[in-house]
């Protein structure tokens, strides 16, 4: 119930439920249903730009298990999917504004 505050759209408000279900003992299904360019909440029906799946396949003993993750991007983060999303292109401006912070004081007379 604390939750039902947080897990809404950004954009809309709409109740969003972050679910994960199995087919079987071992293969697994994880929706989150977060942007993963921004980390906010976005509901599937009217702001999910683009979705697309991430499947992981973990060992145990003999057996593995599968896990299918949902990525979901808003329409902020979408063109930006290639690189991250913003969090993507921040980190990006940031390892990029250092390494020339870097080089121009080692270039100072």
């Amino acid at each position: 119930m604390r939750l039902a505050h947080t897990q809404v759209c950004y954009v809309c408000g709409t109740q969003v439920y972050p679910d994960q279900w199995s087919i079987s003992k071992t293969s697994h299904f994880v929706d989150h249903f977060k942007c993963n360019g921004c980390g906010r909440h976005v509901c599937d029906e009217l702001h999910t730009r683009r979705k697309s799946e991430d499947v992981h396949i973990v060992r145990e003993g003999m057996r593995g298990h599968r896990y299918q993750y949902t990525n979901r991007y808003c329409q902020l983060c979408s063109p930006l999917h290639r690189v991250g999303g913003i969090r993507g292109v921040a980190s990006t401006i940031t390892i990029v504004g250092t390494v020339a912070a870097i080089i121009l004081f080692y270039i100072k007379p």
